[in-house]
């Protein structure tokens, strides 16, 4: 049984150990490029959201109407139904932005009732103003329900009584009127309401909504039409600068360290008292190091000024800690040589 669990114990270190601790190697190297990778695309997505959020507009904006109006003796309506909208937001920031057109239509829902039908066409007044009230532009429009023959409201009416009687549908119409094409607003005189006006106190509303449209041109189209598209080359973009430029800092930053290497072993290395250049350290002794093959050290085996006691000797990757013996040889054909020049 123990030369069994000697033979086990020799396999693995023999044949297993290795690959175990190469394969420990790579793992840390794929885990540590892996982050690297997910740090520089979490970056590139940030300027990307933030870039997106600084120079798209919002494309449409959907407000709600509430008509109001004015009743004489409880009964009659003595004056147009109309509805007041701020273009203001929250924080106090103007819902149009400078520099941008704007496509502004009304939408109404009506009955088909008979005090609709009998009236005919009406008109729709809108009025832009400025934070102070005072009127900007405004704009008129007729609007009118669609004509049906009594026949044709019979027909429709047997055909789709079922969804009336049961509410998923109703008689009505759905009325649509563009206010303003291209509204650019001016950059000195900002708008921060809009007044729309039915001039008819006989008209029958359901509700009412206001769409508000950017028009879009250039950049700006291309990244609303095919969001997805722009966004892989956005992101794609961001991450390959990002990487340039972090190559970039690397390479600098170890072509400094390497400079700063070179200055500190010619400081420290000890010079010829006549000609004034680095002595030849030959080859002495039994240990077998080619001292002059060592041409240019690695940053842990620079060479350092050392005293003549054992204790400050440099450590070797080679040779191991400090107080070995291969070092504290190397300490002493490094004190003759100095001695000798």
């Amino acid at each position: 049984m123990r030369l069994f669990i000697e033979f086990l114990t020799k396999y693995f270190f023999v044949l297993v150990y290795p690959y175990y601790v190469t394969g420990k190697f790579l793992l840390k190297r794929l885990i540590k490029y892996f982050l690297k990778f997910l740090l520089i695309l979490t970056l590139s997505s940030f300027l990307y959201y933030t870039f997106y959020y600084f120079y798209m507009p919002v494309y449409r904006h959907d407000i709600p109407l509430d008509f109001t109006f004015r009743v004489c003796n409880m009964k009659e309506i003595c004056s147009y139904p109309s509805a007041n909208i701020s273009l203001t937001r929250d924080d106090k920031s103007m819902l149009l932005e400078r520099g941008h057109a704007y496509k502004i239509v009304l939408h109404l829902e009506a009955p088909e009732s008979q005090p609709n039908k009998e009236l005919g066409m009406f008109l729709t007044v809108a009025k832009l103003q400025d934070i102070e009230g005072n009127i900007v532009t405004s704009a008129s429009k007729l609007l009118m329900l669609r004509y049906r023959s009594y026949l044709l409201e019979i027909m429709n009416t047997l055909i789709y009584s079922p969804w009336l009687v049961f509410g998923f549908q109703e008689q009505l119409q759905r009325l649509r009127s563009t206010l303003f094409e291209r509204y650019v607003q001016d950059p000195h005189v900002p708008t921060g309401y809009i007044n729309i006006e039915l001039q008819n106190n006989q008209v029958q509303i359901y509700s009412g909504r206001l769409e508000i449209i950017v028009h879009l041109a250039g950049l700006r189209h291309l990244i609303y039409s095919w969001p997805i598209v722009s966004a892989l080359f956005g992101v794609a973009w961001n991450f390959l600068f990002l990487s340039l430029f972090l190559l970039l800092t690397w390479c600098s930053c170890r072509s400094r360290s390497r400079g700063e290497d070179d200055g500190e072993e010619e400081l420290f290395r000890p010079r010829s008292r006549q000609s004034g250049r680095p002595p030849a350290i030959q080859r002495t002794g039994s240990s077998g190091v080619d001292w002059s093959s060592r041409r240019r050290c690695r940053p842990a085996d620079r060479l350092r000024p050392v005293r003549r006691t054992t204790d400050h000797c440099p450590r070797d990757r080679q040779w191991g800690s400090g107080n070995s013996a291969a070092c504290v040889a190397w300490t002493r054909r490094w004190q003759r040589g100095w001695a000798r020049n």
